[in-house]
């Protein structure tokens, strides 16, 4: 805590962590040249080995001492540490005997924290073992990268370039095979009088590509369409029951009259509804019950 003390902020809080420590400080930010510098001036202090003393103090005998800060609590008499030739702090901690017995601060992380700053850091073999840790993390990266060290950071840039590239490109394939994909659905509803009903299911896919699927098929006049689909591991069911505005309808009572035999929740408007479930071995089953309801109402047309 006292090597802190080079930032020229005060302390709120300390906390003595299992696998870190964190001190709290009223500063409204922190810079990378900041914490490079507090660091660096830190291991400095503990690479000179100073000795550590503590005195006792009276309010008579405290102006003798040059304290970093003057203890703001009334006392009778207090506890001093001196580090040599670098700090005096009113302090009631357990000390070292010398700055060389820590071995080592490393500066992990800092994070806004009320109105100041947290600073996380480790010391000794807790700095050891994080340096071990992350040092062994960038080997396999850089194994993984055929690269040197020094080199991953472009490497990763470069790989998320091409990534973010085939992203786009592969949402483009998939908006060109829901487009075709619809208007092959569309050729092969099933038409009940004026109107034409499309079931389908989709299989490894999102809720959001059931989504569009639907939006795209009811873009079409006196059309209903009904769209499931489920996850990749298969234990969810997203369902989309939509209607053009010329279906006199309601979507949302459909879909909601076969969520139960699914474990399902769900809603929305008489023109379009959606909901999940559970239970996709039930899923033939409500889709039957679905399809059969919505002829029944067609064919009353």
């Amino acid at each position: 805590m006292h090597f802190f003390s080079v930032l020229q902020a005060n302390t709120v809080s300390f906390h003595l962590g299992t696998e870190s420590s964190q001190i709290d400080i009223d500063l409204e930010t922190l810079t990378f040249e900041n914490l490079v510098e507090v660091e660096e001036f830190a291991n400095q202090i503990i690479f000179s080995s100073k000795a550590l003393h503590t005195y006792w103090a009276n309010q008579d005998t405290l102006h003798s001492f040059p304290l970093r800060k003057s203890p703001i609590k009334d006392f009778s008499e207090i506890r001093l540490v001196e580090i040599a030739d670098f700090d005096y702090s009113a302090c009631c901690g357990t000390h070292v005997a010398t700055t060389g017995e820590i071995g080592l601060i490393k500066i992990r992380s800092w994070e806004r924290k009320n109105n100041g700053v947290r600073i996380d850091f480790v010391c000794g073999w807790r700095a050891l073992r994080d340096y071990q840790q992350k040092n062994s993390t960038i080997q396999q990266v850089s194994n993984r990268l055929s690269l040197p060290s020094t080199a991953i950071l472009q490497g990763i840039e470069k790989q998320l370039l091409k990534t973010e590239a085939l992203s786009k490109e592969l949402i483009s394939i998939k908006q060109e095979f829901y487009h075709n994909l619809a208007t092959t659905l569309f050729l092969q509803g099933e038409i009940i009088g004026n109107y034409k009903l499309i079931v389908h299911v989709l299989t490894n896919t999102t809720p959001n590509e059931v989504n569009s699927l639907a939006k795209e098929l009811v873009s079409n006049p006196q059309t209903i369409a009904c769209i499931c689909g489920t996850n990749t591991d298969e234990t969810k069911i997203h369902l989309v029951f939509s209607a053009s505005p010329d279906v006199p309808l309601s979507m949302n009572h459909e879909l909601k009259n076969i969520l139960p035999l699914l474990d399902g929740k769900g809603g929305g408007s008489p023109q379009s509804a959606q909901g999940g479930g559970s239970k996709i071995d039930q899923l033939p089953n409500a889709l039957t019950l679905a399809t059969s309801h919505i002829k029944e109402q067609l064919y009353l047309l």
